[in-house]
């Protein structure tokens, strides 16, 4: 598991100039030029963290247009800026792993790709599906040793930028891992990545694409998957809204690979919320997602019972495999939990768990 936008390594010592500023506003807003910046404040957008796979900045701008364009009227915007980590080991397995890359692609290649496709193939009549990711303003991404020419105004040593919008801003808050998610914060988890999920699956089986050729498991249900969805990557607002579906938003598609949905339901549910949830309500949770996957790729016209066989008794025995994967990514990431006694005790009672369930015995695990 790595670690968020709130909980990763920070950098004070690359410079954010007006002139870098100006040219993301001006991508942002589709211009070449008159916008005027009056005023900005870059802080440190995060506290040190666990896995270090970014260096986060935050800068709140505001500007206005010259000219014709809204004259004299001041906007601002909140943005994160995640870069490469300062710290040598930590940059070396990040370049080497392309999480840089993968999150960049995420926003650059898979997320208008399925947005593209609900436009196309969901009727305006049953309504659209919310994909609650923060909105990617700016990125640029340059391999080490490449010849590709940087932005005149951004350092010769960074290589890779993604500017996101700031959620906090809009009343998105993190989750408390100590205590863990409440029943509801999961619920709306689980709205925010099936929609993921459905609309990845509804691309693959209606327009015939090769997710694993086009976004370098098992079929038929391999779809895009976060693979780090645990309760640190997400934000959430105030007050959950069982009618909402971006009372979750999901931060941090460093990990976005090809494979089975149940990946992500089984580290949210074992890494993220309180013992005592996890064995009175799973089933219950299951039974959400499987309901609203359902529900969401019939208005693709996909019946992911009919068409690929894939029922809710097949999902639960996915997930029990599901489940072996995730106890690996807590175990290895089992310092964010040491010294917390709450999450010291809920790996505990996994393990516990597992063992009595019979889970660690799985054979056969893809």
């Amino acid at each position: 598991m790595s670690d968020t936008e709130e909980d990763s390594t920070c950098s004070d010592s690359w410079p954010i100039t007006e002139d870098w500023l100006i040219e993301v506003l001006k991508k942002h807003h589709e211009v070449r030029s008159g916008i005027k910046i009056t005023d900005f404040k870059v802080k440190q957008g995060c506290q040190d963290g666990v896995n270090n796979l970014s260096d986060i900045l935050s800068v709140s701008v505001v500007y206005e247009f010259e000219k014709d364009i809204e004259p004299g009227i001041s906007q601002s915007l909140d943005i994160v800026i995640k870069l490469l980590p300062q710290d040598p080991f930590s940059r070396y397995f990040v370049t080497e792993a392309q999480f840089d890359l993968r999150e960049i692609k995420f926003y650059t290649s898979i997320l208008p790709d399925l947005l593209a496709f609900q436009e196309q193939y969901i009727p305006k009549g049953v309504g659209s599906m919310v994909i609650s990711v923060p909105t990617c303003f700016y990125t640029q991404y340059a391999p080490i040793g490449s010849n590709t020419t940087t932005s005149p105004s951004s350092p010769d040593s960074t290589e890779s930028i993604l500017v996101l919008e700031d959620m906090r801003s809009l009343g998105y808050k993190g989750a408390n891992f100590t205590t863990g998610l409440t029943l509801g914060q999961t619920e709306g988890a689980i709205r925010a990545i099936v929609t993921i999920h459905a609309l990845s699956l509804g691309l693959k089986i209606k327009k015939k694409v090769d997710l694993n050729e086009k976004y370098p498991p098992i079929e038929p249900m391999g779809l895009i998957t976060h693979t780090d969805f645990w309760c640190n990557n997400l934000l959430f607002r105030s007050e959950p809204d069982e009618e909402r579906t971006d009372s979750c938003t999901i931060l941090d598609w460093q990990m976005v690979t090809y494979s089975r949905p149940t990946n992500d339901l089984a580290l949210l549910l074992i890494s993220s919320i309180p013992s005592n949830t996890r064995r009175q309500h799973t089933s219950r949770l299951l039974d959400l997602y499987y309901g609203a996957l359902k529900s969401y790729c019939l208005k693709m016209d996909v019946d992911i019972e009919a068409d690929l066989g894939y029922s809710r008794n097949k999902m639960e025995c996915e997930y029990r495999q599901s489940l072996l994967l995730a106890l690996l990514l807590c175990i290895g990431s089992v310092d964010i939990a040491i010294g917390n006694a709450a999450a010291e005790q809920r790996l505990l009672d996994v393990l516990r768990d597992f063992y009595e369930e019979g889970i660690l015995s799985l054979e056969g695990y893809v």
